[in-house]
């Protein structure tokens, strides 16, 4: 091979390289930006989570349609009724 066909090939390779270079950056900062949005969305839903004492909707969430509906309240109370004390065994 001539002195300029070998410089031909090396630079078309360089060319190539260099494309493959500028593809993989883009991919890398698209990925980043990405990731950093997906971060910031799990970091609110974490904090979100913490100041709701770890469910996912407050008690006042469940409560306010409890209260505005008769018969869920009627359901609530049937459902957790008053503890009765046990009855003492007496000796004879």
């Amino acid at each position: 091979m001539s002195p300029r066909s070998i410089r031909r090939a090396i630079e078309k390779q360089i060319r190539n390289l260099q494309l493959q270079e500028a593809r993989l950056t883009r991919r890398r900062e698209k990925e980043t930006a990405e990731l950093r949005v997906l971060q910031q969305d799990r970091k609110q839903k974490q904090e979100n989570l913490e100041t709701s004492h770890g469910f996912e909707f407050s008690t006042a969430a469940i409560d306010a349609p409890i209260k505005t509906i008769p018969a869920l309240q009627i359901a609530g109370d049937l459902c957790y009724p008053p503890r009765r004390e046990p009855a003492t065994a007496s000796a004879s």
